[in-house]
């Protein structure tokens, strides 16, 4: 695990590098730092629409972490980042290609795309405002929330099917499976 210090070297290496924010797993559990404060809500309503995604975006980073521990998620990081390098990837492309990024890239996408569309910025307010305060917002005979999920969710599978067309050079199945089973044995 990272500890704090040097978390902050490698979010200001990111930074310096164009990242507009950083998950890392860290000493006392994950840590995410951001080029400069993200204000996605005021309240119970969305501010800004790109730091909520990019919230998102890092939240998904955060679950990836918990789900195959943080030493796991470094290596193969660092790995499928150094095959794409190797198979003559730009840098940027090389770093999108990660398949933690195609993930995390395709959530963040989707959350702009559905915010962008009709009255769905409110509902997604709305929503959160009905998870955080179980208020009647669900009970008025409709679900806008679970219409809302059902909409984001094709969203995220359609940007899904679009990172991986454009990263299908990048690392195979197959290799990021020998990459798993070969961070196992060195973490056992």
């Amino acid at each position: 695990m990272i500890s704090g210090e040097y978390a902050a070297r490698i979010a200001q290496l990111a930074f310096d590098n164009d990242a507009d924010a950083i998950t890392l797993p860290g000493v006392f559990g994950t840590m995410v730092f951001a080029r400069s404060p993200l204000r996605p809500c005021a309240g119970f309503q969305i501010r800004s629409t790109m730091d909520f995604a990019l919230v998102g975006h890092e939240l998904v980073h955060a679950l990836q972490i918990n789900r195959i521990t943080g030493a796991r998620f470094l290596a193969q990081y660092l790995a499928e980042y150094g095959y794409n390098i190797t198979i003559g990837m730009a840098p940027k492309a090389a770093y999108e290609c990660i398949s933690f990024e195609v993930e995390a890239f395709a959530f963040q996408h989707a959350l702009e795309q559905i915010m962008a569309r009709g009255n769905n910025k409110a509902l997604f307010a709305g929503a959160c405002c009905d998870l955080d305060l179980n208020s009647p917002f669900t009970n008025s005979g409709r679900n806008p929330t679970k219409a809302l999920a059902d909409e984001f969710a094709a969203e995220f599978k359609k940007q899904l099917a679009i990172a991986q067309l454009k990263c299908k050079a990048a690392v195979p199945p197959s290799t990021t499976i020998r990459i798993l089973q070969m961070i196992r044995r060195i973490t056992e």
